[in-house]
C-alpha cells in the first residue's frame, strides 16, 4: 500500500468525471487496512472500474452499478416510516427511575431496634407496617401508614415476652400478625386500633403454637397458596412446618448443618429451597420429607438470600464470594452441578435483599448498609442464561431496612411498578422514608397491559391445610385485575405511525440561501439603526451657542 495508490485511486475516478461520468462520492474508511494494486491513470472514456484499485472496484460496481446508463429520475415521497433497529436490547424496564415520596410523608423520630435479627427488621402490608422497638420484653411497634410525620418519644407497642427474631403479618388478615421469639416461641397477636397512641404496652397474644424450636427463631415464611400453613426455621438447625387451625407443627425437617439464613418458596407452595451458612444450596420436598436436591452455593459463608423466579424451576441466589464480591447465581433445581449463570454484581459489606415479580419478570435488588438499588431482567440464549443488569438508582442515605408493598397500592396510571418503605438513620433515632419505582411511557392515558398482568391475590387461600399436608397441590394462585375501571387498554390503542421527512440536498442549500439572507438582513437592520441614532444626537445638537459651556 502506499498513499501513491491512494493518489492513483482519486485521480482515476476523477478523470472518469471529467469524462461525463455522474457524480459519486466514495467515503473509504481505514485506507491504511486495504490491499491496494498500482494500477495506470485512467484514460478518459474507459471505464473506471476497470482501473480502480481491487478494493473500491467492487464498491464502485455496488454503489454505480452501469456507470454508462443514466438512472431513471423518480419522484420519491416526502417522508418515510423508519423501520425499527434492534441495535441495544429492548426491555420495557430500562427506563426506571426511583421517585421518593415528599418529607412529609415520611416517619421520623423512631426507635427502631436494627440490631439482633437475622432477617429483615421492617415488615408492611397495605395498613401498618412494624419493627422491633427499642426496650426491654421484646417489643413490637405497629404503625397506620396513614400515621405520618413524626411520632412522640414514647409510643404503645406490643409487649412479647423475649426479643423478637421474626415477624410476619398474615396474608389475609392486615390486622393479624405472628412472631418469632429468642426463646424459641411462636406467637400469634391481633393489633389494637391504635395502638402506638396508648399509654401501654400490649401483652396479650392471641395464641400460641405448641411446642416450637430448641433454640431462637430465625426465619418465618407463609405458604404462597394455604395461609393456613407456616414455615419456620430455628437456630436448632431444623425446618417445621406449622398447621394454623391445629397451632401444632405437622412437619419436621433437618439435614442443615449451620444456620439456615434464607428459605424461598416455589410458585405453587409445593416445595421450597433454603440457603445455608454452611455454603449450600437446598432444595426440600416437604411432605415428602426429603432432601430433593442439593449443590455447593456461594463460596464464602457471609450472608445470603434466596427468590424463586416465578412459575419456573428456577432459583434465584445472592450472596458473596471468596473476594468478598457481590454476586448472584441461578440454578436449575432438576440439574444442581452447576448453576445456569454466576455474575459478579459489586463490591459491598451489606447483602442484597431481592424482590422478583413474577407478573413483570423483574429482579429488584436493594442493598442492605448502602444506597444502591438494581434491576435485572433473565434471558434464554443458545450461550445459556443470561442475567442482563438493566439499570441502577441511588437512594438518599444507606438502607436498614425495606419491605415492599402490595401491588394493590400501585399507581398504575403512572405507571409505578414498585413501592417501597425503608429504614434510614437519624441522628440519634430513626427514619422510615417512602419511595417508588416508576417506569417512564409516552402513552400512560392507557392501561400498560404488557406491564400490569393479573395479579396473585394473596389474601385468598387455594388449599385447606388439611389438603395440603395430605398432599393436594394446585396449579398456581387466583388472580385478580389491577386495571383500573374505564380505562382503555394499551394494546387496544390506536398505532401510532411515526413519520420522518426524506434528506433532500436541495433543502440544505435552500436552508444555506435563506440563512445568508437572514445574516445580512440582519447586520443591514443593525446598521441602519445605528445610523438613525447618530441622526438623532446630530438633531438634539442643533442651535448649540459656541460659548455655551464658557461659565463652567
Amino acid at each position: 500500500g502506499g498513499r501513491m495508490s491512494e493518489f492513483l485511486a482519486v485521480g482515476a475516478l476523477a478523470s472518469w468525471r471529467r469524462s461525463g461520468g455522474p457524480l459519486i462520492t466514495v467515503t473509504v474508511h481505514d485506507p491504511e487496512r486495504l490491499v491496494w494494486q498500482p494500477t495506470p491513470r485512467a484514460r478518459a472514456g474507459s471505464s473506471v472500474s476497470a482501473s480502480l484499485p481491487a478494493p473500491l472496484k467492487q464498491a464502485f460496481v455496488v454503489m454505480e452499478g452501469n456507470p454508462h446508463k443514466k438512472k431513471e429520475e423518480t419522484k420519491a415521497d416526502e417522508y418515510y416510516t423508519p423501520k425499527k433497529m434492534n441495535i441495544v436490547r429492548s426491555s420495557k424496564y430500562r427506563n426506571v427511575f426511583v421517585k421518593p415520596f415528599q418529607q412529609s410523608q415520611f416517619y421520623t423520630n423512631l426507635k427502631i431496634k436494627t440490631t439482633g435479627m437475622e432477617g429483615n427488621p421492617l415488615q408492611a402490608n397495605s395498613t401498618y407496617f412494624a419493627v422491633p422497638w427499642v426496650g426491654s420484653g421484646g417489643q413490637l411497634a405497629v404503625f397506620p401508614l396513614t400515621a405520618v410525620g413524626k411520632f412522640a418519644d414514647a409510643v404503645g407497642t406490643i409487649e412479647t415476652g423475649s426479643d423478637v427474631m421474626c415477624f410476619q403479618f398474615f396474608p389475609g388478615n392486615d390486622s393479624r400478625l405472628v412472631t418469632g421469639l429468642d426463646n424459641g416461641r411462636i406467637r400469634v397477636w391481633d393489633v389494637p386500633t391504635d395502638l402506638y397512641k396508648q399509654p401501654r404496652n400490649f401483652t396479650q397474644h392471641t395464641s400460641e403454637f405448641n411446642g416450637g424450636h430448641q433454640r431462637r427463631l430465625s426465619d418465618l415464611s407463609w405458604n404462597p397458596l394455604c395461609n393456613e400453613v407456616l414455615l419456620s426455621t430455628g437456630m436448632d438447625l431444623v425446618v417445621q412446618l406449622w398447621d394454623l387451625n391445629k397451632l401444632e407443627s405437622r412437619i419436621t425437617l433437618e439435614g442443615h448443618t449451620d444456620q439456615i439464613q434464607s428459605v424461598a418458596w416455589n410458585y405453587n407452595g409445593s416445595i421450597f429451597a433454603t440457603s445455608c451458612k454452611d455454603t449450600k444450596f437446598r432444595v426440600f420436598d416437604p411432605r415428602a420429607k426429603k432432601i430433593v436436591g442439593e449443590a455447593k452455593n456461594h463460596e464464602a459463608p457471609k450472608a445470603s438470600r434466596l427468590a424463586w423466579l416465578g412459575n419456573t424451576d428456577r432459583v434465584f441466589s445472592v450472596g458473596f464470594n471468596k473476594q468478598s464480591n457481590r454476586e448472584l447465581m441461578v440454578w436449575d433445581i432438576k440439574k444442581l452441578d452447576k448453576p445456569l449463570t454466576s455474575n459478579t454484581i459489586d463490591l459491598g459489606n451489606g447483602i442484597y435483599e431481592p424482590f422478583y415479580d413474577e407478573d413483570m419478570e423483574l429482579l429488584q435488588l436493594v442493598a442492605m448498609g448502602d444506597t444502591t438499588i438494581r434491576y435485572y431482567e433473565f434471558e434464554d440464549s443458545s450461550e445459556g442464561l443470561i442475567a442482563h443488569d438493566l439499570t441502577s438508582n441511588k437512594l438518599t442515605g444507606p438502607t436498614l431496612g425495606i419491605a415492599k408493598l402490595p401491588k394493590k397500592m400501585y399507581d398504575v396510571k403512572g405507571v409505578e411498578i414498585a413501592q417501597f418503605l425503608r429504614i434510614t438513620p437519624a441522628s440519634a433515632t430513626q427514619n422510615i422514608d417512602r419511595f417508588s419505582v416508576k417506569v417512564s411511557r409516552t402513552r400512560a392515558e392507557f392501561f400498560q397491559d404488557d406491564i400490569y398482568k393479573d395479579t396473585r391475590d394473596s389474601s385468598a387461600s387455594v388449599l385447606s391445610s388439611d389438603e395440603w399436608f395430605g398432599g393436594a397441590n394446585r396449579d398456581g394462585p387466583r388472580t385478580v385485575s389491577l386495571r383500573p375501571a374505564g380505562m382503555p387498554l394499551l394494546s387496544e390503542a390506536p398505532k401510532i405511525e411515526r413519520q420522518v421527512k426524506k434528506f433532500n440536498p436541495d433543502d440544505i442549500k435552500q436552508d444555506a440561501h435563506d440563512l445568508k439572507n437572514a445574516v445580512v438582513n440582519r447586520f443591514y437592520n443593525q446598521m441602519q439603526q445605528h445610523k438613525e441614532e447618530k441622526d438623532t444626537v446630530a438633531i438634539d445638537t442643533e442651535g448649540v451657542r459656541e460659548d455655551e459651556w464658557d461659565d463652567y
